[in-house]
């Protein structure tokens, strides 16, 4: 038996470091992935400075008025949940979907999700909107997509209806094959082992067979999904599975995480570009804000809760930065914080224009003679600064050939 258990935790722990591996590139997936990892890392306890900087993000793109509704639409509002953020967008989005002029134009799956919004923040919802829900939830039809199935005992038994939530999930299990699995369906089995470890009328020791069944296929790297992965591993921790040395071990990893705030003109993306993925092969990660490369305009409070997430401010300067108000007004708001203690500010130019005023006093990193032998110095710096005064010495651009 100590050899299965001694198996079990070494896939188990294979998976953690599958899924810090895609949390470190979270920047580099597509937006749902990055969804679902931040949702992960949520769970499990595993946060750091950079996911909850990516998911205020994400959930800023939230509309409360799309003109068609969509799974990042939906996943973006489970996010915004999870982090506890975003709470009147998140009712406004609701209350306009669910409104009799739009549900009816929803697929039975988007239905389904929409309605557990409902019963997840019901709270903030009416009486009306909530009988609704539970209305949908009993008379939910007889269906093939079992991903969705999976859900309603969660949203019965927090709705009140505990009786009819173990009577749907006995029906589910049920519906499984000899190796635990629902017909071999791995991403399905995942969601549905998930939905019913939260659901809290199944017993854990139920589902253990599907869980052995996924993590058998995880090891043997078939599981073929960021989707699954993530689902399997929240199902592991709902299910108490996951070691407790497994998970104190990869909050040791994150713990040092830190990130450095990166504030430049959107005319200088490409450059800026090279710089976080120099800086992140060199394991420094960096915050670069995509409401700022989508033209949003974040206010000073929102430049401030950022910043305060970093420990690092890094002012990208050129002939177009300087020149920039956005620019102006987070050099403006780093110098501030920074006198207050609150963080460590590196200027560095890209080309060859003037030092603002504010900043010639402080360290200035050149990248614009020679950009490898510059971001090597970058990286010195950041990692200088960190935890230490501020210091006032300028470093000097070896001048080779130009990038």
């Amino acid at each position: 038996m100590d050899g299965l258990y001694l198996k079990r935790n070494m896939e188990i722990g294979s998976l953690i470091e599958s899924f810090l591996g895609f949390l470190g590139r979270l920047g580099d997936l597509p937006e749902n992935e990055q969804i679902l990892l931040l949702l992960c890392a949520k769970e499990l306890g595993l946060q750091s400075t950079m996911t909850e900087m990516h998911a205020r993000c994400i959930a800023d793109r939230i509309t409360s008025d799309p003109k068609e509704l969509t799974t990042i639409d939906l996943l973006r509002q489970v996010l915004a949940l999870k982090f506890n953020i975003r709470e009147p967008a998140r009712i406004s989005f609701v209350v306009h979907w669910t409104d009799t002029d739009h549900i009816g134009r929803l697929n039975l799956v988007f239905k389904t999700h929409l309605y557990g919004l409902v019963v997840e923040q019901r709270a903030l919802f009416d009486p009306i909107l909530l009988s609704s829900a539970a209305t949908w939830f009993q008379q939910y039809p007889k269906t093939f997509f079992v991903r969705s199935e999976g859900w309603l005992p969660r949203y019965l038994c927090q709705l009140g209806l505990k009786d009819e939530a173990t009577r749907r999930a006995s029906a589910l299990l049920e519906k499984r094959s000899s190796n635990g699995s629902w017909k071999d369906d791995k991403p399905s089995s995942a969601a549905v082992l998930y939905a019913l470890s939260v659901s809290g009328v199944v017993d854990p020791l139920a589902l253990t067979k599907t869980a052995n069944f996924l993590l058998v296929n995880a090891k043997r790297d078939i599981c073929g999904s960021i989707e699954t992965e993530t689902n399997l591993l929240k199902a592991l921790h709902a299910l108490q599975i996951i070691p407790v040395d497994v998970l104190d071990d990869a909050r040791r990893k994150l713990k040092d995480d830190s990130i450095a705030f990166v504030s430049y003109s959107f005319q200088d993306s490409n450059t800026v570009e090279n710089i976080r993925k120099g800086l992140e092969e060199k394991g420094i990660k960096t915050w670069v804000s995509e409401s700022q490369i989508k033209g949003g305009g974040l206010i000073v409070e929102e430049i401030e809760s950022a910043m305060a997430q970093s420990d690092i401010v890094l002012l990208v300067l050129s002939n177009k930065s300087i020149r920039s108000n956005w620019v102006k007004l987070e050099m403006q708001t780093a110098i501030m914080m920074e006198m207050e203690g609150l963080l460590n500010v590196i200027p560095l130019k890209i080309d060859d224009c003037d030092v603002p005023l504010l900043l010639r006093s402080k360290l200035v990193v050149d990248l614009s003679e020679d950009f490898d032998t510059g971001l090597v110095r970058l990286s010195e710096a950041i990692r200088g600064r960190r935890m230490t005064t501020h210091p006032t010495t300028r470093l000097q651009p070896t001048r080779t050939r130009k990038r």
